[in-house]
C-alpha cells in the first residue's frame, strides 16, 4: 500500500505539479525584472504614455504570478507538501508586500519624473519668441489693468500679454471691437504644431465679452489662469499662443491674433 502512494507521488512530482513545485521561484524573479524594465524605463523616457502603459502591464502581470502562486501553494497542500507549500505561501506574501511598496514608489517616481519635453524639442537658433512678464498681482485683486502701459492699439504683437512662470500663467488681451461672445486661449508648441495642453487650456482660458465698438481690454489676468502641462520648470521651448473668440449667436469659433512665448511647463 505505503509502495503505490509513493508511485503516486513520483508520478504527480513528475508531472505539471512538479513542475510548478520545481519552478515556482521564477515567477518572483519575473515580477522584479518587470519592476527593473519599468524602473529603466522611466529614467530613460521620463513620465511618458509608454512608461505609463509598461506600468500597468507590470502591475496586472505582477498580480496573475500572485495568483499562480496561490494556486501552486494550495496545489503543494493538497499533495500534502506542508513544508513547500508554506515557503510558496511566505514567498507569495512577500512578493505581495513587494508589489504594493513597489507600485505606489513607481507611481510616485512616474508622478514627478521629468518629461524632457524642452530638449525634444529645442528652440531653433534665432527664432524671436516674447517672455512672459513677471508681475506680482496683489492679493485681494484690484480692478487694475496691469499691462495697459505696454499696449499699442496700432500694434497687434502687444495686444497679448502673458504673465507667470513654473508653467503658470495668466493673461490680457486688448482688442478691436467684438460682438458678444466668448474669448479663449489655444497653445501650440511652435516647430511641430503639437497642441498642448489642449483639454485645459481652452477651458480655464475662456472669458464673456460683451461686445464692444472700441479698442480695449477683452480679459485679464486675475480672472484668467491656466498651466501649461507639457515640460519641466527652467526648461524653456517656443510654444505659439492663439487668442480666439466664439460668437454666442452663430458659435462661430476666429482666431484674433497669435504671438509666440518662450514658455517652461510645469512639473508635475
Amino acid at each position: 500500500m505505503s509502495s503505490i502512494q509513493n508511485t503516486e507521488n513520483d508520478n504527480a512530482t513528475s508531472g505539471l505539479f512538479g513542475w510548478l513545485i520545481r519552478k515556482w521561484w521564477t515567477m518572483p524573479l519575473i515580477v522584479l525584472a518587470l519592476f527593473l524594465m519599468v524602473t529603466l524605463l522611466l529614467n530613460w523616457l521620463g513620465d511618458t504614455p509608454a512608461t505609463w502603459w509598461a506600468y500597468r502591464i507590470t502591475l496586472a502581470l505582477s498580480a496573475m504570478a500572485i495568483l499562480f502562486l496561490i494556486g501552486v501553494a494550495v496545489s503543494a497542500f493538497v499533495h500534502k507538501r506542508i513544508g513547500q507549500g508554506c515557503t510558496i505561501l511566505v514567498a507569495d506574501l512577500m512578493l505581495m508586500a513587494f508589489v504594493l511598496v513597489g507600485s505606489f514608489v513607481l507611481s510616485m517616481a512616474a508622478a514627478s519624473a521629468p518629461e524632457h519635453f524642452a530638449s525634444k524639442h529645442p528652440i531653433p537658433q534665432g527664432m524671436k519668441l516674447s517672455d512672459p512678464l513677471k508681475i506680482e498681482i496683489e492679493y485681494p485683486y484690484r480692478d487694475t489693468s496691469y499691462t495697459a502701459h505696454l499696449v499699442d492699439s496700432n500694434d497687434p504683437g502687444t495686444w497679448l500679454q502673458l504673465n507667470g512662470q513654473y508653467g503658470e500663467y495668466g493673461y490680457d488681451l486688448y482688442y478691436p471691437p467684438l460682438s458678444d461672445g466668448w474669448v479663449f486661449l489655444r497653445c501650440y508648441e511652435a516647430t511641430s504644431g503639437l497642441p498642448l495642453s489642449e483639454d485645459h487650456i481652452p477651458q480655464r482660458t475662456e472669458t464673456s465679452v460683451r461686445g464692444h465698438t472700441s479698442f480695449g481690454q477683452v480679459a485679464n489676468m486675475r480672472q484668467n489662469s491656466f498651466m501649461l502641462y507639457e515640460g519641466d520648470f527652467d526648461e524653456y521651448y517656443a510654444v505659439r499662443v492663439e487668442a480666439w473668440h466664439r460668437d454666442s449667436l452663430s458659435g462661430t469659433e476666429t482666431k484674433l491674433l497669435e504671438k509666440p512665448y518662450r514658455l517652461d511647463g510645469w512639473m508635475k
